[in-house]
């Protein structure tokens, strides 16, 4: 008899959860479509990223500045971001989208207000690599091992970052960066696009743009994936900022292979990841070889 009741007791009880979560069990994920474009020459704006930043939800826009993201039920209330190298960041609900489907967003380009900096005469400055280099014993031992990302191609917007903290005098001008590729066994080249980031106050992580520079790099086998920044007069008057590489898609393959960098491990590790356009950075505990020229 005991057992009966009790029976029937767990029956009741499971029936009113059904009843009671069956509206979100209903729910589903969605998917939301549009094109970025500048909204001054409607130009599309490629690899902008699209997405819920709280949420760690994004895509990048392909060549042609479109997107598709797909968002998990529950998200109707949230707030879309769209931003770009250049551009003011735009914010708009996702219930617009949801109601009203493959949207164009145009973004106005931002204009940047650039602090006078003192740069002193030429002949009087020096240059030199920073950064994550194999030392001695990896170069006659070979490397620890290759880091590689299995998102990579599915992923437009992913990143790695790596924290400076630059020592001596300011302004500093970076001339170029650059990241060790280790193996790529697709059939065309790795692109990145090379970014320059301020230190976010709240969390350290990578934040804002410092200049609006787009700069992007290719490599088809193992060796360094340069960005060349000479020509663009960046000179950062901080001590600490972040050097970013930000992965690009060369070819529209359904079967990519994720390329891998040289790596080793470390304690002293100040590399970040972001798995995902607008995705959260995490800290590595391995250190890729990047390396920043400067000129002071």
């Amino acid at each position: 008899m005991f057992r009966k009741l009790y029976l029937m007791r767990f029956i009741t009880i499971l029936l009113f959860a059904l009843l009671m979560y069956s509206p979100s069990l209903a729910q589903s994920n969605f998917v939301i479509e549009g094109q970025v474009v500048n909204q001054e020459t409607d130009a599309p704006i490629a690899y902008a990223n699209v997405g819920i930043p709280g949420k760690y939800i994004g895509v990048a826009t392909d060549e042609v500045g479109f997107f598709t993201l797909e968002l998990p039920a529950g998200t109707e209330s949230d707030t879309l971001q769209i931003s770009a190298i250049g551009f003011t960041t735009k914010r708009l609900p996702v219930a617009g989208f949801k109601e009203q489907n493959n949207q164009t967003v145009a973004i106005q380009p931002k204009t940047y207000e650039l602090n006078s900096i003192t740069v002193t005469d030429k002949k009087n400055l020096e240059t030199e690599w920073i950064g994550k280099k194999p030392n001695f014993f990896q170069r006659m031992f070979g490397r620890s091992g290759a880091y590689g990302e299995v998102g990579y191609g599915k992923n437009l917007g992913a990143s790695y970052a790596f924290k400076i903290k630059w020592e001596k005098e300011l302004p500093v001008r970076v001339l170029a960066s650059r990241i060790h590729l280790e193996r790529n066994d697709n059939d065309w080249p790795i692109v990145m696009r090379c970014r320059l980031q301020a230190v976010d106050p709240e969390t350290g992580w990578p934040g804002e743009d410092i200049l609006p520079v787009n700069v992007t790099a290719s490599a088809n086998n193992d060796g360094w994936i340069t960005c060349d920044f000479s020509n663009k007069k960046m000179h950062i008057q901080k001590n600490n900022f972040f050097v970013v590489f930000e992965w690009l898609i060369e070819e529209d393959a359904s079967s990519v292979v994720a390329p891998m960098f040289y790596m080793h491990k470390a304690l002293d590790s100040e590399v970040y990841v972001r798995r995902k356009a607008l995705g959260r950075w995490e800290k590595l505990s391995n250190n890729l070889m990047y390396q920043l020229k400067v000129e002071y």
